[in-house]
């Protein structure tokens, strides 16, 4: 099952330019550096991106795109229900364990399902 946002809590959408194609229910980051919107990514060395929401539609480089910041998402797999869900080092996925950099994206719902926390995102990135 591909992803897909299955549940909007509440509609605190992030809008934005797409640096790069991005795809419905991929985890995504605005970058520092030109203000685009780029695929989230924990790996070492791959221009380490914490996430800021999750695609709401597929969208090619230079297009509008509005990211969800409090919303649950289907099609993942191996994700552990209650257990924190991770960006992982493959650009714009999540995982249940940390990628090379710890950042969290969410918590897990079952083992498909995942739902996104601002609130620990945002406490996470001031330790």
């Amino acid at each position: 099952m591909p992803r897909v946002i299955v549940k909007i809590i509440r509609d605190s959408s992030v809008p934005g330019t797409t640096g790069e194609a991005i795809t419905t229910g991929e985890v995504c980051s605005i970058s520092s550096s030109d203000g685009l919107i780029y695929l989230a990514c924990a790996g070492a060395g791959i221009e380490e991106l914490p996430m800021v929401g999750v695609a709401e539609t597929t969208q090619a480089a230079g297009e509008e795109i509005e990211l969800k910041r409090l919303c649950q998402v289907e099609g993942e797999a191996a994700l552990n229900p209650g257990g924190p869900v991770y960006i992982s080092n493959t650009p714009g996925a999540v995982q249940a364990a940390a990628g090379d950099i710890l950042c969290l994206a969410g918590i897990g719902l079952s083992a498909t399902k995942y739902h996104t926390d601002p609130e620990i995102i945002a406490q996470q990135t001031q330790h």
